[in-house]
């Protein structure tokens, strides 16, 4: 019995797709991606067929990963495979090579081995119980213009044989946690024209407060970092766990969950300079007097220039506060609290970022609060005598409905609001919900997903949700999916109703990937998606990653 697993991440879109095993599905189907090319005597050489998955002494094969199956030369798991090499192989074509890199893990009941181009090989640890775990591989080298071989070999030492492909679209950009660096993004990114990426570290940096980082990309492929703000040193903001805002002149804004000059967070903005430094002002520092504290979210614009956001906690009922920051012509900015959470049936704790819609009203979550106390949707609308009144459009934990909402709200065309609860619903691994106006000043609720918290189904989503043009939603989970440490995941609309979801990576932390993303995704102008990861990557520190089609 052998196995093989691969993960394939190239850094740009050049040329012919490379292929999981199996993807027209289970059993006994031709896969008319990958070939038999050398085999013991007695083997028919060509076709492979997919096939379910085999068991012996020592246990069965590995369950296959998301849209691929295991293939064999017969399509039938107990066929007694005679002694000796298979070499599986896939073409793909290049139209360039510059930049090109393809990673990946497998592993095989005896030792098997990978080459690209008839390279070096890159071969399974473990010996005859290689299966037990998977081996990482990476080619940067070895590409070449034109037709590109990959054969895996596999020994069979007489029991059943197969091989398992499974492409994996993920590519980390940058692992952080190495050193003076930052580390713990659970922020998403931004980028600006050029391309470049920019967030946020929660931890790290030169004082251990975290940081401000941009991600610059190389000619020929590859990323280069650049930290532009190290928190934590004097009263300067610590932890910033929001993502970060530009303004027409290419200045960046956010918000710090603590430090300043209370010690309860910030709002900052960084000027960028010819030299290349992006020096720092503290706008508002949190916690003087009835005063929000502990800013978790990212802030947004209104057409005047004003800056609105929440505070986690603070305010006169010291359940968090939704406040907005003007400029007052000579400088400074002037802060006023427009909403105190926490009163009766209140929503309590907003941890994400407002929206808001044409007319200027804003719209958020509650983490906790409402009637059932598993949190909100609110409305705050503005008034001509500059008060703001509150509307609550749902209060979540009723029977199985989704508890915990932590991530920003989105629209979509039609003008409902859509987003995610971290826990709750039918299977208790979170939800994806639609609110629907009725026109008379009342919302509907439809539940779009629930999130399975056993299984490989992505559970405890935290960030918000992206629409693709054909009208899918993406998004990602905090835990679940094939190794447990999150998914990227994608919600495709079905005619007639309904939603069906699949799971587009699922995240590995094997040392080189990342684990628990918290944030939601963006995408650039070819139609990859980008984000962060908590933790993981090759320092543990979490990392950036990009999804290529």
């Amino acid at each position: 019995m052998a196995i093989v697993m691969l993960a394939i991440a190239p850094s740009h879109a050049f040329g012919q797709t490379v292929y999981s095993t199996g993807t027209q599905g289970c059993c006994d189907i031709l896969d008319p991606h990958y070939t038999l090319v050398a085999a013991p005597p007695g083997v028919t050489l060509g076709n492979v067929y997919s096939t379910p998955l085999a068991c012996g002494c020592c246990g069965c094969w590995v369950n296959p990963l998301p849209d691929s199956s295991w293939i064999d030369p017969t399509g039938t798991a107990d066929w007694g495979a005679p002694v000796g090499n298979y070499t599986y192989r896939q073409t793909f074509t290049l139209d360039r090579t510059s930049g090109a890199v393809l990673t990946g893990e497998f592993s095989s009941d005896n030792p098997s081995c990978v080459t690209l181009n008839g390279g070096p090989a890159q071969c399974t640890l473990g010996g005859e119980f290689s299966y037990l775990q998977y081996t990482p591989f990476q080619f940067t080298t070895g590409f070449q213009v034109g037709t590109n071989t990959l054969d895996f070999v596999v020994y069979n030492d007489g029991d059943p044989t197969g091989l398992e492909v499974a492409v994996d679209v993920d590519k980390k950009l940058y692992s952080f946690g190495h050193g003076p660096d930052g580390a713990g993004p659970e922020a998403g990114l931004i980028s600006d024209a050029a391309g470049n990426l920019y967030g946020t570290t929660v931890n790290g940096g030169a004082y251990n407060g975290g940081t401000v980082f941009a991600l610059t990309p190389r000619e020929g492929g590859g990323w280069t970092e650049k930290k532009l703000r190290n928190f934590g040193h004097g009263t300067d903001g610590i932890n910033p766990n929001a993502s970060l805002l530009f303004d027409a002149a290419g200045n960046l804004y956010g918000t710090t969950y603590a430090g300043g000059s209370y010690g309860l967070g910030t709002v900052f903005k960084l000027t960028p300079n010819t030299d290349g430094t992006w020096p720092e002002k503290v706008l508002h520092s949190f916690g003087n007097g009835p005063d929000g504290k502990n800013p978790f979210a990212g802030l947004i614009w209104d057409p005047a220039g004003n800056l609105y956001g929440t505070t986690a906690n603070g305010g006169g009922y010291d359940f968090g506060t939704v406040f907005e920051l003007m400029p007052n012509g000579s400088g400074g900015w002037r802060e006023k609290v427009l909403r105190n959470f926490g009163n009766a049936t209140d929503g309590q704790t907003p941890y994400g970022s407002l929206v808001m819609d044409a007319a200027g009203n804003l719209y958020g979550t509650t983490w906790a609060g409402g009637v059932y106390g598993y949190g909100t949707v609110f409305e705050l609308s503005p008034h001509a005598n500059g008060n703001w009144s509150e509307k609550r459009l749902r209060h979540f934990g009723h029977d199985l409905d989704g508890r915990n909402p932590s991530a920003s709200l989105i629209w979509d065309a039609a003008g409902n609001l859509y987003g995610t609860t971290s826990s709750g619903g039918g299977h208790g691994g979170g939800t994806v919900f639609a609110l629907m106006p009725l026109g008379d000043g009342r919302w509907s609720e439809e539940q779009v997903h629930d999130f399975n918290s056993g299984g490989k189904d992505g559970n405890n989503p935290r960030g918000s949700l992206i629409w693709d043009a054909a009208g899918n939603l993406y998004g990602t989970t905090y835990g679940g999916g094939t190794h447990g440490y999150g998914t990227v995941f994608k919600l495709s609309p079905q005619d007639g109703g309904g939603s069906t979801e699949s799971v587009v990576y699922s995240f590995n932390n094997d040392g080189t990937d990342g684990a628990k993303p918290c944030a939601g995704l963006i995408w650039d102008a070819s139609g990859n998606l980008y984000s962060t990861t908590s933790s993981g990557g090759a320092y543990g520190g979490g990392m950036v990653f990009e999804i290529t089609p």
